[in-house]
Protein backbone atom coordinates (compact mmCIF):
# COMPACT_ATOMS: atom_id res chain seq x y z
CA UNK A 1 0.00 0.00 0.00
CA UNK A 2 3.01 2.48 0.97
CA UNK A 3 4.94 1.30 -2.03
CA UNK A 4 1.91 1.68 -4.34
CA UNK A 5 1.28 5.35 -2.97
CA UNK A 6 5.21 6.44 -3.30
CA UNK A 7 4.69 5.22 -6.94
CA UNK A 8 2.12 7.78 -7.30
CA UNK A 9 2.63 11.00 -9.22
CA UNK A 10 2.44 14.08 -7.05
CA UNK A 11 -1.36 15.27 -8.46
CA UNK A 12 -3.04 12.25 -7.33
CA UNK A 13 -1.49 11.97 -4.07
CA UNK A 14 -2.92 15.41 -3.58
CA UNK A 15 -6.28 13.65 -4.77
CA UNK A 16 -5.82 11.03 -2.57
CA UNK A 17 -5.05 13.31 0.48
CA UNK A 18 -7.84 15.80 -0.32
CA UNK A 19 -10.33 12.74 -0.87
CA UNK A 20 -9.42 10.93 2.83
CA UNK A 21 -9.41 14.55 4.22
CA UNK A 22 -12.92 15.06 3.07
CA UNK A 23 -13.89 11.47 4.15
CA UNK A 24 -12.80 12.75 8.32
CA UNK A 25 -14.64 15.83 7.96
CA UNK A 26 -17.97 14.72 6.59
CA UNK A 27 -17.31 11.91 9.42
CA UNK A 28 -16.53 14.41 12.22
CA UNK A 29 -19.85 16.72 10.26
CA UNK A 30 -22.05 13.62 10.17
CA UNK A 31 -21.05 13.02 13.83
CA UNK A 32 -21.22 16.34 15.65
CA UNK A 33 -24.88 16.69 13.30
CA UNK A 34 -25.96 13.17 14.84
CA UNK A 35 -25.05 14.64 18.78
CA UNK A 36 -26.55 17.28 18.33
CA UNK A 37 -30.36 16.31 16.95
CA UNK A 38 -29.56 13.37 20.01
CA UNK A 39 -29.43 16.13 22.58
CA UNK A 40 -32.06 17.92 21.44
CA UNK A 41 -31.17 20.94 20.06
Amino acid sequence: MIKLFDRLPVWARLIWLSLELAIVLFAIFMGTKTTILYQGF
